[in-house]
């Protein structure tokens, strides 16, 4: 227990993560109402708002346009949005709401937290004006953060419903000249901003929060143990950070375990048998050198005409210039996967040919 409340308060210092201020779980369900639907039809048609063509955004207001001319003199109209300064960051939401008795129509805007997500900012939104619904509440998908939102959200909904006001439920693209639907962009973005002069105490911490604080705190910790270790220094030259990724198992199992053992130096290699004392083991290679890793891939005379096509290949097909253990064993800055996977198999092509690491073929190359 201490070391977990430990590991909470350094989590809290690296990432601001409180987990007192974390929401409560609910299980919510009122009577037997249905929240769901299918997805609008018009959804597949009208793009997203960063790749929306000319003609998909003509399409956009003339679908909400009709949504609109839909409605009866009695029916009022809300478009609602959230914003968000950073995701997670200070939140706002803003709502305007149309109806024949309003005038002029009501414009709604609140700062929601300072550090909370889009999410939270669009359901506050609808808190607001109880009108527009989204994914979360007409498909049918599990709420696993903001339950409590989400809870008073559904328990206002079922409320007016008893009182026999019906509710269309329907989304709004966004960014294609809508005038209420950027209107309301206008009152969240407002109340985003001054959600950065809100206190802490206002801020929404979910499950997911704390997972990804945990985590990330949990990363920095091993990072900086990994720095200062005095252990697995060959290793740390090729990797000197714990965020890079290796591709398991690729080319295959086998190929894996050998590029693992190049990279630590701890091989099936005679410098590394004869450093931990194996029978009869010698430190050198057949060339006459002692046999490391580096001697293996870059340097023995045994190998030289596998060698040359290996770093031809890499060279031309990667464009790696700088060839070393971590270059050709490691994935760089700015490699992409395609490339990291060509280099890898070069590497692993070059240990068949060698036949080094086949365990029936004796040691000698003579």
């Amino acid at each position: 227990m201490g070391k977990a409340l430990s590991q909470a308060a350094e989590m809290e210092k690296q990432t601001k993560i409180d987990i007192d201020l974390i929401e409560p779980e609910f299980t919510y369900r009122l009577g037997e109402t249905q929240m769901t639907q299918l997805k609008p039809l018009y959804w597949s048609r009208l793009g997203n708002s960063k790749s929306r063509t000319n003609e998909q955004q003509e399409l956009c207001q003339e679908t909400i346009n009709q949504l609109m001319g839909d409605c009866t003199q009695e029916q009022a109209i809300s478009f609602t949005d959230g914003s968000c300064l950073g995701n997670p960051g200070p939140c706002g939401a803003g709502a305007i709401i149309y109806a024949e008795h309003i005038k002029p129509a009501a414009r709604l805007h609140r700062p929601v937290a300072q550090r909370g997500s889009i999410l939270l900012a669009e359901l506050i939104a609808i808190l607001m004006s109880k009108r527009r619904g989204i994914k979360l509440l007409t498909l049918n998908w599990d709420p696993n953060s903001y339950i409590s939102a989400i809870r008073e959200i559904k328990e206002n909904i079922e409320h007016l419903r008893q009182k026999g006001l019906n509710l269309i439920v329907s989304w709004t693209p966004g960014h294609v000249n809508i005038a209420g639907n950027d209107e309301a962009d206008i009152l969240a973005k407002t109340a985003a901003w001054e959600a950065k002069e809100l206190p802490p105490e206002n801020n929404a911490i979910t499950l997911q929060d704390v997972k990804q604080a945990a985590y990330k705190s949990t990363g920095n910790k091993w990072h900086r143990r990994w720095e200062i270790s005095e252990r697995g220094r060959d290793l740390y030259e090729k990797i000197p950070t714990t965020k890079h990724s290796i591709m398991f198992d690729f080319p295959t199992k086998r190929h894996f375990s050998i590029f693992a053992q190049l990279r630590t130096g701890y091989t099936e290699l005679n410098y590394y048998k004869n450093r931990v004392g194996q029978t009869n083991a010698i430190e050198s290679c057949n060339c006459g050198a002692p046999e490391t890793p580096q001697h293996f891939l870059l340097e023995c005379s045994c190998y030289e005409n596998e060698r040359e096509d290996m770093l031809h290949q890499i060279s031309k097909e990667v464009g790696v210039r700088n060839l070393n253990l971590a270059t050709m064993l490691t994935r760089l800055d700015g490699e992409n996967t395609e490339e990291t996977k060509v280099k890898l198999q070069t590497v692993a092509h070059y240990i068949d040919r060698t036949g080094r690491f086949n365990t029936a073929v004796p040691q000698s190359q003579s």
